[in-house]
């Protein structure tokens, strides 16, 4: 037993939890990266549907771990460097005879209320909408191609300079608002034919905003609002984890619907996709209960297991596009042709070279 002022202090109950890897505060996120999310990238290329979400109490390192300084070159967040080596791995497809296309969209969840970071009027409330074949998805979200890493660079400091942001007494720079990054990737044979393999796959990178106590924010009006309504998105979630990761609640109902951030989330929780949690937390003393209350987020989440499965479509080509097809056959051709004589004209030079001989 030790006191403080007279009062007597137990010791805090031993408390254990179970993750997949441990990082200290030196390790640089590219470690991380590269030991734990490395192989999304394959994934995403043959698929499947993945989501990294950065969970925390606010100040903790979260949109650090995901954007890393974007302003200063690009930064080094979990962000650029998944999209780098996915623009890498578009050209060893492409090598293979693979066409690849990659489409961004941007948005936040800010008290309650879906905006596109994006868009040229962030003002308006998007709807969710729930499709039994599209799964979850926004209506007017913007969306945006993408052919080089800097272009998603430019997109993400435009969108971030229309984010929910504002200076607290537990963090300068807080995150007012839940971010959600949604990259879809394309992938389909250039060799065109009447029925296509199109395999389509999407990326969700979330940066949620971090979860705080009133009594040490000592926020007031709308601070205090706003952290109302993060507490609330959060323990939805909360809800929604802890509900999917107890096998003996199997088949029970999941409060999706208690929040936006957990209905736009639905399919990453329990759907089809593979889902990783990045959980930060703070060495601070005073973060105890906060930092307890992430290690169980992250210890119920671990626990989720689903059954995934691949992304793939067949298309059959429309009818106006039989010309392109017919063309890109002809071409085709063509080129075998080429190559053809090519090897002929050199079995004829080998041919004389030995008959001289």
């Amino acid at each position: 037993m030790s006191t403080i002022k007279g009062k007597e202090l137990r010791p805090r109950e031993e408390r254990s939890y179970v993750f997949n890897d441990i990082f200290d505060e030196s390790v640089s996120t590219v470690e991380i990266y590269k030991k734990v999310l490395t192989p999304a990238v394959s994934h995403i290329m043959d698929g499947y549907n993945s989501t990294v979400l950065a969970y925390g109490m606010t100040g903790a390192g979260k949109t650090y771990t995901m954007f890393g300084d974007i302003y200063e070159s690009g930064g080094v967040g979990v962000v650029t460097l998944m999209v780098k080596d996915l623009f890498e791995a578009f050209a060893k497809e492409e090598q293979d005879g693979y066409k690849c296309q990659m489409k961004f969209s941007y948005l936040e969840i800010y008290n309650e209320q879906v905006k596109d970071l994006l868009a040229q009027q962030t003002n308006e409330n998007l709807m969710i909408i729930e499709d039994p074949v599209k799964g979850v998805y926004i209506p007017n979200l913007s969306s945006h191609n993408i052919d080089q890493c800097e272009d998603i660079i430019n997109l993400i400091i435009k969108g971030n300079s229309k984010r929910a942001m504002a200076s607290t007494n537990s963090n300068q720079f807080s995150s007012r608002s839940h971010a959600i990054l949604q990259i879809t990737v394309e992938k389909r044979q250039r060799a065109r034919d009447i029925v296509e393999s199109v395999i389509q796959s999407k990326l969700c990178l979330v940066d949620l905003a971090g979860s705080e106590r009133a009594a040490v924010s000592e926020n007031r009006g709308l601070r205090q609002m706003e952290g109302a309504n993060i507490n609330r998105s959060l323990l939805a979630l909360g809800n929604c984890i802890n509900v999917l990761s107890d096998p003996n609640t199997k088949g029970a109902f999941v409060p999706y619907r208690d929040s936006k951030l957990t209905r736009l989330l639905k399919d990453s929780l329990g759907g089809n996709t593979k889902t990783v949690m990045i959980a930060c937390i703070s060495p601070f003393y005073m973060a105890y209960e906060e930092t307890v209350n992430t290690l169980k987020y992250a210890s119920n989440a671990r626990r989720i297991k689903r059954k995934i499965v691949k992304n793939m479509n067949e298309v059959e080509v429309h009818i106006s596009e039989y010309r392109d097809i017919i063309n890109s056959l002809k071409s085709e051709i063509d080129i075998l042709k080429k190559q053809l004589q090519d090897s002929k004209r050199e079995l004829l030079k080998s041919m004389k070279v030995n008959f001289s001989r």
